[in-house]
Formats: structure tokens, sequence, C-alpha cells
């Protein structure tokens, strides 16, 4: 039995899948070991989640914006049931920018937890942090209320579109 506390800020099934992609990660990395090309690894930890059954999205685009205007667009290595951002990378040692670039791709996309994994270590564990958005909560549960849109709200999205507060 697992006498764990849970003290994380993120939702339970965030925390479990993190598991899961760990683990997917380190059986890639057991059978091809360091020092090949990220995008090897990226193939292959694809094929690793399919088969472990998560659902898995691979370079995906997030749209840059600044000031309300989109002004270009980057692409996420692993984006895992649109919650986890999967950054690989092949180097020799992880640096603050690389957990910076991560955290800066959580804030783009609004997800919760990024796994930033080096596959260029001896052993895959000590190539992984485990980055979680600042910017990210949970809301809080409450009782719906039922809104009556006209069709002329149908077109105006600005209403949706949940502004972060500052």
């Amino acid at each position: 039995m697992d006498d764990r506390v849970d003290i994380s800020p993120l939702p339970k099934h965030v925390n479990e899948l993190a598991t899961l992609v760990i683990g997917c990660g380190i059986a890639v990395h057991r059978e091809l070991g360091p020092g090949l090309l990220e995008s090897v690894y990226e193939r292959a930890l694809q094929i690793e989640l399919g088969a472990a059954g998560i659902q898995v999205a691979s370079q995906v685009q997030v749209p840059v914006v600044y000031r309300g205007t989109i002004i270009g667009d980057h692409r996420i290595d692993i984006l895992i049931a649109n919650t986890t951002v999967v950054e690989l990378k092949s180097v020799a040692a992880i640096s603050a920018i690389h957990e910076a670039q991560t955290l800066t791709y959580l804030k783009l996309g609004a997800f919760p937890l990024g796994l930033l994994m080096n596959f260029n270590v001896p052993v895959l564990r000590s190539g992984i942090r485990r980055i979680i958005n600042p910017n990210w909560r949970v809301l809080p549960v409450t009782k719906p209320t039922p809104v009556i849109l006209q069709q002329a709200d149908l077109h105006d999205t600005r209403r949706f579109v949940k502004r972060p507060s500052s």
C-alpha cells in the first residue's frame, strides 16, 4: 500500500498520467540508451505511449499571443491528453534555459504540467524535471447556471475567452 500523501496542486489524474509517461520514457531509454537525436526519442516515445493507450499528439502548434495579437506559433514536442507538455532533449545537461522554455510552453497553452526529459544521460530518472505552471489552477466547482444565448452571441467568441487575472 502506498502511504505517500499527495500535496501536488494538480488533479490526481494529471499526476497519474505523468507517472505513466515517465514509465514509458524509461522504457524507451532502456531500449535505445543515450546519445541519439531528439527526433528518434520523440518517435519512440510516441510508439510507447500509444501502446500504453495514452492519448498523444506530436509537434502541436501553440499560438504566441502578444497584447491580444497572434505574432507566431511554437511547436510542442509532445502533448499528452491536452494536459501535459513533454519537452524532449538530448543534451549534455539540462540547463535553466531548458526549464524556462518548458515553463513558457505551459503558459502559452495554459497547460498544468510539463515534463522535461533529457535522454542523453546514463539513467533517465536523473534527466527528468517536473515543471508546474504557476498560472494554472483548478477552478472551484460551482452549481451551473443556465445561460441563454442569442444567435448573434454564438459568433462573438470574446465572451467565452477567460482572461488571466493580473
